[in-house]
């Protein structure tokens, strides 16, 4: 065999290797799409019991899907936190009435008032990119 024979064969050998490599590689990667919602916050007062189950439960699910900066804040128990849910809802002008013992923010631009089931605010993340641009 030649000198110049033996040379492609060693080049097409380690390009067929590289293809095995990459190909694993690349198939070893999962795309990950990035979360529409960076930050959720629960805010709840009243039934401490309730809250936290509801709260919990939750946290549980937006981990599921990517969204782990949550924080959870008892209004009863922390004055900043009440400041900060009274300033959230009359900045998004949420009327008296309308707000409720238990509020969760998304990047504090769309709010679940009361015990909404987490199922509907999974669904509302999952369609926020497409549906709110």
């Amino acid at each position: 065999m030649s000198a110049v024979k033996a040379s492609f064969l060693r080049i097409a050998i380690l390009l067929c290797l590289l293809c095995l490599v990459l190909n694993s590689v690349i198939s070893s990667f999962q795309l990950v799409q990035a979360n529409p919602v960076s930050r959720v916050t629960i805010y709840g007062q009243g039934c401490y019991s309730c809250f936290i189950q509801y709260s919990n439960t939750l946290k549980r699910a937006l981990n599921q899907i990517g969204v782990l900066n949550i924080e959870v804040r008892n209004v009863d128990e922390s004055p900043e936190a009440a400041e900060d849910l009274a300033y959230l809802l009359s900045s998004l002008g949420v009327p008296v009435p309308m707000q409720g013992d238990v509020v969760v923010s998304l990047d504090d631009r769309f709010l679940f008032i009361e015990y909404v089931p987490e199922s509907i605010i999974i669904d509302f993340i999952e369609r926020l990119e497409s549906e709110y641009p």
